[in-house]
Formats: C-alpha cells, sequence, structure tokens
C-alpha cells in the first residue's frame, strides 16, 4: 500500500507539473526570507515550508517537511521531514540532507544527497559516486546513472540504465527491478539480490494484426459496458447528455476544460492538507478512471445524438452505432501524435458533459420550469 501511495503521488505530481508551474505562496514561522542568500546558511525553520519561484535555492534547515514547485532548484540544507519537488532542473549539493523520503517531478535531477528513499520521474537521473539512499530507489526515467549506492531495493524503469564508467561503480544492496530497452551486463558484485529485467514495451506501435485486433476487441467490450449501462441505468442521462452535445457545446467544453485542470490541483491540495489524503486519492483515481472511459462515454452519447437525428430515425440498431464509433475513436487514439490530441479532446468532452450534468444543467431545468410555471 505504501508502494501504491507512492506512485500515486507521483503520478499526480506529473499531472501538475503540465498544468502549471507555481501554486502556493510561502508559508513559515521564520522571520526570514524562505530563499536566502548564499551567505547565509544557518538560517532554521521549525515548520513545513512552501516555496516557489523560477530559481530557488533551499539552504535552510527545515523540521518539517518542504514542497518546493520552481524552474530550477537547488538543495543544499538539511530536510528533517520529506522533501516534495515540482521542477525543470533539479541540483542537490553535497552538503544536501532528507532524513525521510524525497519526492521529485523534474526534466533533470542531479542527486549529490543522502535520502531515506527517492521517488523520482524525470528525463535523466544522476546519482554519483557517494551518494544515494538509505532504503528504496524508484524511477520513472528516460536515462538513469546510478554511480552512487542503493540502501534496499531498486525499482527503475528507463529506457537507459548506467551502473559503471571509468571511475566508479553504482552498488544495490537489496533487489533490483528494472525495465529498460536491452537487458543490461551488469557489473559485478553490483547488485547483492535478486535481478530482475521486464523488457521495456513503452515505445510499442500498433503495427501488428494481433495488436489491432486486441484493440478491437477492448473497445467492443469497453464501450458495450458503458453504453448498456447507460441504457438500462441511467437512460435520462443519456438523453440529456445528448441533448447538452447538441444544444450546449461550448458550455460543455469549457467545462470540461475547467475540470481536467482544477481536480488534480484539487487532489494535491487535499493530499499535502494531510487530513485530506485518503479523499485525496479517491479523487484522483476517479480521475484517471474517467479519463479511460471518456472514449466510450462519448461514443455512446454521439450514438444517441445521431440516432434522434430525423436522418437516422429508421437506424434500429444505437448499439451498434456506438460500438462504431468507440472503435473508430480508438483507432485514432492509435496514430502517433493525432491519438494524443484525440484523447485530450474526448477528455474534455467526458469530463465536460458529466460534470455539467450533474451541477449545472439540472439548476437550469428546474429554473427553466418555474419560469413557465410562472407565466
Amino acid at each position: 500500500m505504501k508502494n501504491f501511495k507512492s506512485i500515486i503521488l507521483i503520478i499526480l505530481l506529473t499531472i501538475v507539473l503540465s498544468i502549471c508551474t507555481t501554486c502556493f505562496a510561502t508559508e513559515t514561522r521564520s522571520t526570514e526570507n524562505t530563499t536566502i542568500e548564499e551567505t547565509n546558511t544557518t538560517s532554521i525553520v521549525e515548520n513545513d515550508l512552501y516555496l516557489y519561484g523560477n530559481d530557488i535555492t533551499m539552504n535552510q534547515n527545515v523540521d518539517g517537511n518542504v514542497y518546493i514547485f520552481g524552474k530550477n532548484v537547488n538543495i543544499s540544507g538539511e530536510v528533517y521531514g520529506n522533501l516534495f519537488i515540482c521542477a525543470g532542473n533539479v541540483t542537490f549539493e553535497d552538503s544536501a540532507y532528507i532524513d525521510s523520503s524525497t519526492y521529485i517531478v523534474a526534466k533533470n535531477v542531479n542527486f549529490n544527497a543522502y535520502s531515506d528513499s527517492l521517488y523520482v520521474a524525470c528525463n535523466e537521473l544522476s546519482i554519483p559516486e557517494n551518494h544515494g539512499t538509505y532504503k528504496d530507489l524508484y524511477a520513472i526515467t528516460t536515462k538513469t546513472t546510478l554511480l552512487g549506492t542503493i540502501g534496499r531495493n531498486a525499482n527503475i524503469f528507463t529506457s537507459q540504465l548506467i551502473m559503471s564508467s571509468d571511475s566508479s561503480q553504482g552498488s544495490i544492496t537489496g533487489n533490483l527491478n528494472y525495465s529498460s530497452d536491452t537487458q543490461l551486463e551488469l557489473p559485478d558484485n553490483a547488485v547483492t539480490g535478486e535481478i530482475t529485467y521486464l523488457a521495456n514495451n513503452t515505445g510499442k506501435t500498433y503495427n501488428t494484426i494481433w495488436d489491432i485486433i486486441i484493440n478491437i476487441v477492448n473497445s467492443i467490450f469497453a464501450t458495450s459496458l458503458v453504453y448498456l449501462l447507460y441504457r438500462f441505468f441511467l437512460e435520462k442521462g443519456l438523453e440529456k447528455s445528448s441533448s447538452c452535445l447538441s444544444h450546449k457545446f461550448g458550455k460543455v467544453v469549457l467545462t470540461g476544460i475547467v475540470s481536467l485542470i482544477a481536480i488534480p490541483i484539487i487532489s494535491i491540495i487535499l493530499i499535502i492538507a494531510k487530513v485530506g489524503l485518503i479523499p485525496g486519492l479517491l479523487l484522483l483515481m476517479l480521475y484517471m478512471f474517467m479519463i479511460g472511459i471518456s472514449p466510450y462515454i462519448f461514443a455512446s452519447i454521439l450514438a444517441r445524438r445521431i440516432y434522434n437525428n430525423k436522418k437516422f430515425s429508421k437506424m434500429p440498431l444505437e448499439y451498434l452505432l456506438a460500438i462504431l464509433i468507440g472503435v473508430v475513436l480508438s483507432a485514432l487514439q492509435m496514430i502517433p501524435f493525432i491519438g494524443i490530441i484525440v484523447t485530450i479532446f474526448i477528455s474534455i468532452i467526458g469530463f465536460g458533459i458529466i460534470i455539467y450534468n450533474l451541477f449545472f444543467n439540472g439548476n437550469h431545468k428546474n429554473s427553466n420550469i418555474e419560469e413557465n410555471v410562472a407565466k
């Protein structure tokens, strides 16, 4: 469960990083500025510390958690709690120390420090010699250079893993679970425990008949499930959604964009607030689930919209039409570059229709009824 929460947090921070670079204000009990000049390295903060900006230097000793959102981040102080960083480039100096776990989402990370455990999602991760973790490493990267020490287990998902150079060699006391483009010939005695390799399929393209068949079957099954749920349990909701798609398309799109951005921000605020950890995680899981089923929701609603059109009033099989649309959307998502655009558009429509119907459409309908009664 602990590993699951950590992975969820990394995913959540990735979403927030893609939305904005700053979203929190500075808050400490210290009367000094939270970003201290390089000449002052003795500042002590006896509370959680929040920093944001373009260029951030954290050279304080913090008796609490530290949350940093910025572009370029330099860490040279000590943190006697957890460290959370969402940034472009992150550099740890030799003097840096993190007593608990470190969570990072960034473009490049140079980890010249020690931490209890390290959870990181970035493009390039470098852990030099004489640095690393006392316990575990969880890394999702494009390139990982591990020349330091991992005190327990390492779980690395990367395209390129480097564990040795001309002058140094990395070491893992526990087990190594890794995924890369090719299986590595690791240096002798680099890993004390077991080594598990998982082939990296992240660059997989759908270019075989079998892949296409599996994708079509999955689309048919998922669209059928969503459509039948609508048809037998939420028939009124399907009709309202169809009407919204036709008559309130602009409001639906606006609602979808706001929801797609606001939900992850609300989730991270709840998680950071501690008391809202479980609601925040549940909201995030619902968010991911909604993105996954948005194509099939859109297919069902669009099928109803077409079916209600007078030109297609004789079409007897709305269900088959929904499946056809679902398969077409799934095929479009398989196309490089175009697939991303299609996924974003469908997610906006799916979120917009559901949120608009839940919070706005009913009130609007009631107001219209009241107006008609008054007349």
